[in-house]
């Protein structure tokens, strides 16, 4: 392939990306479905531009997008908000990771996939995605009740639960080996973070380069990243970490500003139009079969584990029901499992567009769903006190 036909590959899938995005974006849908969707449609070109879409060239930069999106993930997490989560939202994110992981894996099994594959399908049903909620939460004018302060809180958790369980499914070794391996990675991994790179990234600030610290932000990302890898974890795991450290460590506003023009402007969109060009789904034929057992472990699963989290956080039933609710949106994350299971070999074959598909039907029922049933939801509970009700003033 010619280097005029990559680089302009290059340049018709990016502003494909962002196009679709923009439009998808207008008409109030996520814009990452249409990065994938513009991936789909361009790997339908006739010529060398789908050639050029899975090639190893921009396969290697759609990897480099799957760690920039982690290491902006972490960058968007804070430890502080985990702590002050509270009871409530610790036991909701519990429940709403191992009720449906635990679905998902007996499903899969139903189905007779192989038990690799199956606790892959168990950790994709994990993650939630709060954007669609707080949307609808916002609207609804209840993001500081105790239902919004208990879903936004048991999102960060769910998150980082949900990620840490895909580095031990994902893992290479026994299940104790794995254990074992990512206990230490987290160890060190914590140790350097919080300990040597506040350290080393002011004596990395003396370097008089354009962009310097940036370049510093990327070389921690990658480095634990490849740690990571190297002890038979996935890769994301590293650039998370490295994400929350940065954030909590050396998080000046600016330098996460550009952390995250260089990842939206150029790596990210490149990973979800990846993610388009390389699935087929003429080979998901079975998408029907599986997708309604598989579907309802996912929703069932995950509703039934917030809202029973909720009860025991003695929440009530109404916003207890309104938690469970809450908590079912998939979006990113979920992707991000399927981009690694598949490339981690737990779904080879023509399972990766199967299981791509049921990501992409599970994320899409989940934001049309979530909204109005949230909305009909709060209908049961018309008249919510603010979690930090207004003080009353004395009057002399």
């Amino acid at each position: 392939m010619s280097p005029a036909w990559f680089l302009g590959g290059l340049a018709i899938a990016l502003a494909s990306a962002k196009l679709l995005g923009h439009l998808f974006d207008r008409i109030r849908l996520p814009p990452i479905l249409g990065q994938i969707l513009a991936g789909l449609l361009l790997a339908q070109v006739a010529g060398p531009l789908p050639g050029v879409l899975r090639s190893e060239g921009f396969t290697a930069l759609s990897d480099l997008g799957l760690v920039f999106l982690l290491l902006v993930t972490g960058t968007e997490s804070s430890l502080s908000d985990i702590r002050r989560a509270g009871l409530p939202a610790s036991l909701v994110a519990l429940g709403g990771v191992l009720v449906p992981f635990g679905a998902g894996v007996a499903a899969a099994r139903a189905l007779g996939m192989d038990l690799p594959a199956s606790l892959a399908v168990g950790a994709l049903f994990t993650p939630t995605s709060i954007g669609i909620t707080a949307v609808t939460l916002l609207e609804a004018h209840r993001v500081r009740t105790r239902v919004g302060a208990t879903l936004v809180g048991a999102a960060i958790l769910d998150d980082v639960i949900a990620l840490g369980l895909l580095a031990l499914v994902l893992g290479t070794g026994t299940p104790a080996g794995v254990l074992g391996r990512a206990v230490g990675y987290l160890v060190a991994a914590g140790l350097f973070g919080w300990k040597v790179l506040p350290r080393l990234y002011q004596l990395f600030r003396r370097v008089h380069l354009p962009e310097a610290p940036l370049t510093f932000v990327i070389v921690v990302a990658l480095g634990l990243a490849a740690a990571a890898e190297s002890v038979g974890l996935a890769g994301i795991t590293g650039a998370f970490v490295a994400g929350l450290a940065i954030r909590e460590t050396m998080g000046e506003e600016k330098l996460l500003d550009r952390v995250h023009a260089l990842a939206y402007g150029l790596f990210i969109p490149l990973f979800f139009l990846h993610l388009g060009a390389v699935l087929e789904l003429d080979r998901a034929t079975g998408l029907a079969r599986v997708a309604p057992l598989l579907l309802a472990a996912s929703f069932g699963g995950k509703f039934a584990g917030a809202a029973v989290g909720a009860l025991a956080a003695r929440l009530g039933w109404i916003r207890s029901l309104q938690v469970g609710i809450g908590m079912l949106p998939r979006m990113e994350v979920s992707l991000v499992i399927v981009a690694v299971a598949v490339r981690q070999g737990a779904f080879p074959g023509p399972l990766a567009d199967l299981m791509t598909g049921v990501a992409l039907l599970n994320m899409a029922l989940s934001l049309v769903a979530t909204p109005a049933l949230l909305k009909a939801s709060f209908r049961l509970e018309p008249a919510v006190a603010p979690v930090h009700p207004p003080v009353a003033k004395h009057r002399p």
